[in-house]
């Protein structure tokens, strides 16, 4: 199998929090030794929740 796991900043934050079915996603990606990825502008989000740019 091929590609990754995405996580948007409510998964990532979900991920912190110990979500039983993002526990799932992040235990199957391992599994299938898929990468989990995210993007800078959901770090940005996650670490900066002040920040509010129109999309």
């Amino acid at each position: 199998m091929s590609g990754a796991l995405v996580l948007d900043s409510e998964d990532l934050a979900k991920a912190v929090q110990h979500d039983r079915e993002v526990h799932e996603w992040l235990t199957a990606a391992r599994d299938a030794d898929l990468p989990v990825i995210t993007s800078a502008t959901v770090l940005v989000e996650v670490t900066r929740p002040r920040i509010r740019t129109p999309r």
